[in-house]
């Protein structure tokens, strides 16, 4: 008998062995493992205390590593029961899910297992409009969910036919005479045969020479095929197939009738899966809840994505359930919600370092080739592979297609120039992939081979009108983020790899950021930057078409503001007239509209007052970006510096960014009306709402 204590400290040490394991298996999600396993450790520890299935919610961006995780962890602690079902599979595939739970039921039906939901997003229950979807497959999903138990039917109907047709001719059988103990003829075979012939489709007759036919007083009653579908459709009735046979084996006639109609009786009742003692795990990418998952512009800064990702937390990720699930489902899901952030850059680089360690390790082995990767190899397939929003999945492809394609013939040149050589550097240039044989210290070959590259010659300094008419615009939406804000862009593009833009500025959103009308002002005045920017730089008549968006986006602010946020001069909602918007205000839009633009020309003329004074500052930013694609913060900030009014550099240092602003402003009011307040709550006011309560009270 095992000792508690020693088989309790056996599964931590397992457990704490799994968590390291995995840590340096994965790159950028330890926190997201900690959480995991921390959630999946009373499960593992004491199983058989459950009484409902633990559920437990791993939610992220494609490409972030949640299947194979779960699918890793599975294989470290050495469960082989686990049972993986892709519910975007599930509409298409009916039968697939329906196999797998009968497995469940046959094999570890109230035993320890896990279950692994894939794809969940796919199981919404309410489609855009709110509107309930009926999927039959997935309502034993949500019963899973939640209690553990569910009925399953069985539908076997080939084999229910076999048993009408075997007892059809088997009560023949009987009435001609057979007999039958044991489960056995023992009287009458030959009638036996014949009527099994002439009446059961199914029925193999055995090969019996006439002289065993005669010498033999007795024949199986059932078939090996039979019995092997009969032990199928009742296993979970008995102990084992020992018990199975001993019952089948111990029949007459009359009771081998009433047992194959109880038989197709149970064909189709239902039968219960009990999954209490399950550990449930829910995966799927909520993009939704990451704002920022359909840019897919490989130039935005994988660390911004990972810090906005970071801000995600239960309360959004419920949010967003809401708009695919019904109220009573997301309770179904619990509270461990597990949120994987965003990938930043230095988790591709260590997964990039990973991968291409895995490469030389096969390889040595395979080859006993070494291989020796420069740091310019990881910096190309960073820079050709990575898309922040997309996870790992476009970077493995990379890998694949810029060194992994290539093996055969970096072999094939070895053997056939250079086979002594047991070391190959690798490195990347403008010529291309440098594959340099090494015998001892010196270079014996060099293999130059140009890789498929997608994103790097799109990078290249283009230096023609375009990127000096971008570099103008996007440096007037920079100069004043800097002006008026008295912040440092992330960065900022005149030449964009998105081909839906040409140029951009990058910018982290405060999460402390006030939004009030002076802020409105500003932002509407940054918005519309490139456009003040081209007019001050080329003239009126040097505008282009590519200011169009930052009009939307600057109108549309406005008039949120006005129509929504009480901005207006009426704090009331405004909205078109329709049932959707039956409780706005409709009228008055004459008015609001005048309103939005006196605020925009307010925020133009801001805009165009201060890169007017500053206007050598926004020169030097637009000389710099017309030159170089991007523009980093340090050379921003020297710009800054050097260039601008010598009053906004003492902004720049001394203001304190409206910190605390709207606190202080309440300790100043507070302070100057103090005796007006205490006088009020010393007068007739308190009295009054003294006796209103006590009324209240008896009333």
């Amino acid at each position: 008998m095992k000792n508690p204590s020693s088989e309790l400290v056996s599964k931590m040490q397992l457990l704490n062995d799994v968590k390291e394991k995995l840590k340096n298996e994965y790159a950028g999600i330890d926190r997201v493992i900690d959480e995991f396993m921390t959630a999946v450790c009373p499960w593992f520890i004491f199983p058989e205390l459950q009484d409902r299935p633990v559920v437990v919610n791993l939610w992220g961006l494609t490409g972030t590593g949640k299947s194979s995780l779960v699918k890793r962890f599975t294989e470290l602690i050495q469960m082989q029961h686990y049972f993986h079902f892709d519910l975007g599979e599930v509409n298409d595939n009916k039968l697939s899910i329906r196999n797998q739970l009968e497995d469940i039921h046959e094999y570890r039906n109230g035993l320890p297992l896990i279950i692994g939901l894939d794809e969940f997003q796919h199981a919404r229950s309410i489609n855009e409009n709110g509107e309930e979807l009926i999927s039959a497959p997935l309502r034993i999903v949500w019963d899973l969910l939640d209690s553990g138990e569910f009925q399953l039917i069985r539908y076997e109907v080939r084999f229910s036919y076999e048993i009408i047709e075997f007892v059809k001719a088997f009560r023949i059988a009987l009435n001609k005479g057979v007999v039958v103990e044991n489960g056995k003829v023992i009287q009458g075979i030959e009638i036996f045969d014949k009527c099994m012939e002439e009446n059961w489709m199914d029925y193999k007759k055995p090969k019996r020479s006439r002289l065993k036919s005669v010498v033999s007083k007795e024949i199986d009653l059932f078939q090996d095929d039979f019995i092997e579908s009969l032990y199928d459709a009742t296993k979970h009735q008995f102990e084992n197939r020992i018990a199975f046979i001993e019952q089948l084996f111990s029949l007459d006639g009359p009771d081998t009738i009433i047992y194959l109609e109880r038989v197709y009786e149970g064909l189709f009742r239902p039968v219960t899966v009990n999954c209490t003692k399950a550990l449930i795990i829910v995966m799927g990418n909520l993009d939704e809840a990451y704002q920022m998952s359909s840019n897919y512009n490989p130039d935005m800064s994988a660390d911004e994505f990972h810090r906005q990702s970071l801000q995600i937390n239960i309360t959004h990720i419920k949010k967003v359930l809401r708009k695919r699930f019904r109220n009573e489902q997301i309770a179904r899901l619990g509270n461990i919600h597990i949120i994987y952030p965003a990938l930043n850059e230095a988790s591709f680089r260590k997964i990039i370092q990973m991968e291409l360690n895995k490469i030389r390790n096969n390889y040595l082995k395979k080859l006993e080739l070494n291989f020796i990767f420069d740091e310019s190899i990881e910096e190309i397939l960073y820079r050709e592979g990575v898309y922040p929003s997309q996870g790992t999945r476009p970077l493995f492809s990379t890998i694949y297609q810029v060194i992994n394609a290539h093996i055969s013939r970096i072999e094939l040149f070895r053997q056939e120039h250079c086979p002594e050589s047991k070391t190959v550097h690798v490195k990347y240039n403008e010529s291309g992939l440098q594959f340099l044989f090494h015998k001892r210290k010196n270079i014996v070959h060099t293999l130059t081979i140009q890789p498929t590259l997608n994103l790097e010659g799109l990078r290249k300094e283009k230096k023609d009108d375009m990127q000096a008419l971008v570099a103008v615009h996007e440096s007037g939406h920079a100069a004043l983020m800097m002006l008026l804000f008295h912040k440092l862009p992330d960065n900022v593009f005149s030449n964009s790899l998105d081909g839906e833009m040409e140029g951009f500025v990058i910018n982290k959103q405060d999460e402390s950021t006030i939004y009030s009308r002076m802020w409105l002002k500003k932002q509407v005045a940054v918005f519309l930057g490139g456009l003040c920017a081209e007019r001050i730089v080329f003239g009126d008549s040097g505008l282009t078409l590519g200011s169009e968006n930052d009009i939307k986006q600057a109108t549309s602010l406005v008039l949120h503001a006005l129509k929504s946020a009480g901005f207006s001069n009426v704090p009331v909602r405004f909205g078109v007239e329709s049932v959707e918007h039956n409780y706005t205000i409709t009228s008055s839009t004459l008015e609001l509209e005048k309103q939005a633009q006196i605020i925009i020309q307010e925020s133009e003329q801001l805009a165009i007052e201060y890169l007017t004074r500053n206007k050598q500052f926004l020169m030097q930013l637009s000389l710099h970006l017309s030159e170089s694609r991007n523009i980093t913060q340090e050379i921003m900030r020297e710009l800054f510096l050097k260039y601008v009014c010598e009053d906004q550099v003492d902004i720049w240092f001394n203001i304190q960014l409206d910190e605390n602003l709207y606190k202080k402003k309440l300790l100043d009011a507070l302070n100057g009306h103090s005796n007006e307040i205490l006088q009020i709550a010393d007068g007739g006011q308190v009295d009054s709402f003294i006796n209103w309560e006590s009324k209240s009270n008896v009333a």
